[in-house]
């Protein structure tokens, strides 16, 4: 395979990766929104209770009786979510580098042919 064929197929894989990134990068935001506003209803709703006890609760309290009676798994669905958008953004960065050593390899070859045929003891064709 030429470089040049293997730099058509790492492009064509990137984009593939590209399009996986933004979807991913889609659902995480949705994952992380519904965290967040879950979180949000559970903490308004708790420190009014507790304001009707009497009881004072530390931020670190409040936020570990939050996540521990998560049971619909949205925090694990957006720490997951954000993991796998890392994971493709890293994957984009990996082409990225395949892509310009390619690119750098190309043009080290058109550059080689160029110095070649420019050479005195090469006979030219006419």
């Amino acid at each position: 395979m030429t470089a040049q064929q293997k730099l058509n197929d790492v492009l064509t894989r990137w984009d593939t990766a590209a399009e996986a990134f933004a979807n991913a990068a889609r659902d995480a935001a949705r994952s992380k929104v519904a965290w967040e506003k879950h979180a949000a209803v559970e903490r308004v709703r708790r420190k009014a209770e507790a304001a009707k006890a009497g009881v004072k609760l530390t931020v670190q309290d409040l936020n570990a009786a939050i996540l521990a009676d998560d049971e619909q798994g949205l925090y694990g669905a957006a720490e997951i979510n954000e993991a796998l958008v890392t994971g493709l953004r890293k994957r984009l960065d990996v082409f990225a580098a395949q892509s310009d050593a390619l690119r750098s390899e190309i043009a080290s070859d058109r550059q080689r042919e160029r110095a070649w045929m420019q050479s005195p003891s090469v006979p030219e064709v006419r």
